[in-house]
């Protein structure tokens, strides 16, 4: 796959496939920044895919692979390429940074075909995890949202907020009051593991 990444002609792609080959190629970068330090560490899992760092350089700033013919960071994949083409925050559901408060990572890659409604089952099911989505308490008074939708707030503003977001995506925060405090979960940066 990653030797399929480094010669794929991306600009020749129509923009649906642009999309999903690119979400995909962050998740598989991602995995490998974790595979690449169990190998320098006779196989030991990384604590958390920060720890995958290479001397000083943090890990979303180190090379992952080739996409296009290019050398990529996950910094530039996240940022230069998805989040700067597309103006879609659904792609925050859709990516995995190999940690515990990720929305989960999708047992099939994304395909252009199938791209809106996997987007969209991402989200909800992102927004449906009252762990590490959106979850309410207090009778509405409170909504507990994941931080990247704080850390990426202007990316949410087109569709009213990050509240209005996830109140599109997620059953949870539908009754939620206009008023209502805004709290964040605590991001935990532990590497992620398959669900039981």
């Amino acid at each position: 796959y990653r030797a399929q990444l480094a010669d794929a002609d991306v600009d020749a792609l129509p923009p649906n496939e642009q999309l999903a080959l690119w979400m995909n190629a962050y998740n598989a970068l991602c995995v490998g920044h974790v595979v690449r330090h169990m190998a320098a560490h006779g196989g030991a899992r990384p604590a958390s895919v920060v720890d995958a760092k290479v001397g000083k350089l943090d890990v979303w700033d180190v090379d992952a692979g080739v996409v296009g013919g290019r050398a990529v960071t996950l910094t530039h994949v996240e940022h230069a390429v998805l989040r700067s083409r597309w103006a879609e925050p659904r792609v925050h559901a859709c990516i995995n940074c190999a940690s515990a408060s990720c929305p989960d990572l999708r047992a099939e890659a994304f395909d252009a075909r199938r791209l809106n409604a996997q987007m969209s089952e991402q989200a909800a099911r992102w927004m449906a995890d009252d762990t590490k989505g959106a979850g309410r308490g207090e009778e509405g008074r409170v909504v507990t949202l994941s931080r990247v939708l704080l850390w990426f707030a202007p990316d949410f503003a087109p569709a009213g907020g990050a509240v209005a977001w996830a109140q599109q995506h997620a059953p949870t925060t539908a009754s939620t009051s206009s008023t209502a405090r805004v709290d964040y979960f605590e991001y935990n940066w532990s590497l992620n593991d398959k669900s039981a």
